[in-house]
């Protein structure tokens, strides 16, 4: 009988690790990649609702001015991150940190008894009760959290990684 070390799992964690389909994890890609698409087109075409937004959470002006010209244009590039899945683990990471920031914003802006603030996401196309944006930025930072691990597990050990790669 051959005890070869390649014939036995390596003891790491990831030998035992079973990976979320493909097909689950482009789905959940692809559906945020949407959102942040959507997202930013309605920014850019109805500006005005989407700056009203920013100083109804009282943002100062040049801050206004910061997030109103790059909000739009890192939804963009993070769809396009997603969609084309390049550099995917610094997408995830990155509009994870931003949904979180903006939803603390919203909660802020709520603990100080306004409850009539419009989140802004979607301009004026779609407006959501403050509730339901805080609900919808959790839920996507959760896939993002959960495809950010899995993207983890997944390439662990990848010559760009960590130790799963084949055996010499």
């Amino acid at each position: 009988m051959r005890t070869d070390k390649r014939d036995y799992p390596r003891g790491d964690s990831n030998a035992h690790h079973k990976s979320m389909p493909q097909t689950i994890r482009g789905a959940i890609l692809l559906v945020v990649a949407f959102v942040l698409l959507f997202a930013a087109a309605a920014k850019i075409y109805d500006d005005s609702a989407f700056v009203a937004t920013l100083y109804s959470l009282d943002l100062r002006q040049p801050i206004v001015t910061i997030v109103r010209i790059a909000a739009p244009w890192m939804e963009f590039t993070i769809a396009m991150i997603f969609i084309l899945d390049a550099f995917t683990s610094f997408g995830l990471l990155f509009a994870a940190c931003s949904h979180t920031i903006y939803a603390l914003a919203i909660v802020a802006r709520l603990s100080r008894g306004t409850e009539d603030i419009n989140c802004g996401c979607f301009g004026g196309f779609l407006v959501l009760n403050p509730f339901y944006d805080i609900g919808l930025n959790f839920l996507i930072v959760c896939a993002m959290v959960v495809v950010l691990l899995e993207t983890h597990a997944r390439t662990k050990g990848t010559p760009t990684g960590g130790n799963d790669a084949k055996p010499q």
